[in-house]
């Protein structure tokens, strides 16, 4: 089969351009589920409200420590239980539809087999009605619970709880229809008050970003005037950032570090001499970022070792010395490490024996944090089978391509598209190719 476009990536491809604006998005907490942005060591509410609810087990906050500290502690114990009740309402669903199942196959005349399909679906409403709403239940009482705990913990001065309470502020506007442009400044104001009173390293890293980006996003395209809901304000947003780096996040570091030493791709005011000197800043942010483990930065380093820098006066290392950095970085379990670190010893290059099982390894594991185009690579070495240590298996390479557009590839869409007009990996359908064709690839 020969319609699989651009399965490996070359290096060049795989760099992304470093020094770019391509790491912004990458590094951003505000990148979170549609549940909610997330906090560090902290598990959220999917709750959407941001209006005070029924205290539940949650008594009136006093402003103490360790009442904020209690509130945030049941806050996540809620949350934990209905993420149960979520797993065990799927659970329950899919042990009735057996049940269902099962009663209608045993039963042996030639009209109730014909029928079998609308007796599944009765037996299954049948069964199943008075348990979805006892469920039902208990999960609305959850989640109010834990927004009512997250609320009284915000109340009392918890950071963390704050953050979240933020990032729900943002989640509504982006989800809701029609919302007047002043409502929504006053709900960014909103959040952005949520963030400065929380005083922790996330606060101040969402912050900068979100007044670093405005809303809507202003750095991704031309955002009409009557459209601006917040400014966007580069130096305000730096001021956050270097709070957050104040608190030792590495994010913010990287953050910093990666625009920094943009200053070499930007023609503006300002000498050759004070540029130098803010692309030496910026690159020592990205080593102390590195220095912490930083997964992005880590990788930076790698790829600035592999190419050099004229302005910085970096010369090209070793094949030894790229490895050994690209390696941390894998050890980081960076996507685009390992990514990169995959496509070089497949193709055997940049100081890598050629080694599939190993390149396939590190796809996969790339994959395992939603890298789209390891995705395709790992999704083509199964479909052909023509790499020693991976044997065919074109199901899997189907549902690999399949990931791989879930996550923005149009490659991986492609490829869906060919292995259903083909019938490779899934059972053929020319009508469901020519669908996404015409829904995931038209215009692209």
């Amino acid at each position: 089969m020969d319609t699989f476009p651009d399965q490996q990536r070359t290096l060049t491809a795989a760099t992304r351009n470093v020094g770019s604006d391509g790491p912004r998005e990458s590094y951003c907490r505000l990148q979170g589920p549609p549940g909610g942005w997330h906090v560090a060591n902290s598990t959220t509410s999917e709750s959407k409200s941001t209006t005070a609810t029924s205290a539940k087990d949650c008594t009136k906050p006093t402003g103490d420590e360790n009442d904020a500290t209690r509130y945030f502690d049941e806050y996540l114990l809620a949350s934990e239980k209905l993420r149960e009740a979520r797993t065990e309402q799927e659970h329950t669903k899919s042990q009735q539809m057996y049940k269902a199942w099962r009663a209608t196959s045993d039963q042996k005349n030639e009209r109730a087999s014909r029928s079998q399909g609308v007796a599944v679906v009765r037996t299954l409403v049948k069964e199943t009605h008075r348990e979805k709403e006892t469920l039902q239940r208990q999960m609305v009482e959850l989640e109010e619970r834990a927004q009512s705990c997250l609320e009284q913990a915000a109340g009392a001065g918890h950071g963390p709880a704050l953050v979240i309470l933020g990032n729900q502020i943002l989640q509504n506007i982006a989800t809701e229809k029609d919302l007047h442009v002043d409502k929504s400044r006053g709900l960014i104001r909103r959040a952005m008050e949520q963030y400065r009173t929380a005083n922790t390293a996330e606060g101040w890293f969402n912050l900068g970003h979100l007044t670093w980006t405005g809303y809507p996003d202003q750095t991704e395209g031309d955002v009409a005037e009557n459209d601006i809901v917040l400014q966007a304000d580069p130096l305000t947003a730096m001021e956050s950032f270097f709070q957050a780096i104040e608190m030792g996040d590495t994010d913010a570091m990287y953050f910093v570090g990666v625009n920094l030493l943009g200053q070499d791709d930007e023609a503006g005011e300002g000498s050759e001499k004070s540029k130098k000197g803010e692309m030496e800043e910026g690159l020592s942010w990205i080593q102390k970022a590195a220095n912490h483990g930083h997964g992005g930065a880590l990788y930076y380093l790698a790829v600035l070792d592999f190419s050099g820098h004229a302005c910085l006066g970096l010369p090209v290392g070793t094949q030894e010395s790229f490895t050994a950095k690209l390696d941390q970085a894998c050890l980081a379990d960076y996507g685009e490490a390992l990514f990169l670190r995959g496509s070089s010893r497949l193709q055997g290059e940049h100081g890598y024996e050629r080694d599939a099982s190993e390149a396939f390894a590190d796809f996969l594991r790339a994959v395992d944090v939603d890298h789209a185009d390891a995705a395709v690579s790992a999704g083509a070495m199964l479909h052909t089978g023509n790499y020693p240590g991976v044997p065919r298996n074109q199901s899997r390479a189907f549902q690999l391509y399949q990931q791989a557009g879930e996550l923005g590839s149009l490659d991986g869409w492609r490829n869906v598209v060919a292995c259903y007009a083909t019938g490779e990996g899934v059972p053929q359908s020319k009508a469901t190719a020519k669908y996404i064709a015409e829904t995931m690839l038209k215009d692209k």
